[in-house]
């Protein structure tokens, strides 16, 4: 659903298709747990979309826990049938592990000026943040 708008806004340019995560969204809503934790499933939903759709070559998009479906398709798949991925926001850990540098007063989504009304200093702490979130 959130996907709806964007899609609109490009699908005279672009092959455009969306799926919604098993137990998400229209899919179907299996009954056993591994059907939701078997990220290899993922994986294999995706590639049996892409083979179902004919797409070559696709860029693979994913939003939040997108991200982990995409991570779980290039684990088992490889990236040979794909020309990329971009990720926003992605979710790529459950559970209450964290590396260190995303723990306490140390991680970067923390810090205070990313919230200030001020907004040099607010462009200022976005470039940080992203500049921690990403490699050189």
């Amino acid at each position: 659903m959130c996907w709806h708008p964007l899609l609109e806004r490009m699908d005279d340019r672009f092959h455009l298709v969306a799926m919604d995560l098993r137990g998400h969204g229209a899919s179907d809503k299996p009954e056993n747990e591994p059907a939701y934790t078997n990220t290899a499933l993922w994986a294999d939903d995706v590639s049996a979309v892409m083979q179902t759709a004919a797409i070559k070559n696709p860029v693979l998009v994913g939003w939040s826990y997108g991200a982990r479906v995409i991570a779980a398709y290039l684990a088992t798949q490889g990236d040979s049938d794909i020309a990329g991925i971009a990720v926003a926001g992605g979710v790529l850990a459950i559970g209450n592990k964290r590396e260190s540098w995303m723990a306490g007063t140390a991680s970067p989504g923390l810090d205070r000026e990313l919230y200030t009304d001020d907004v040099p200093r607010r462009l200022a702490a976005t470039a940080r943040f992203v500049a921690a979130c990403t490699t050189e």
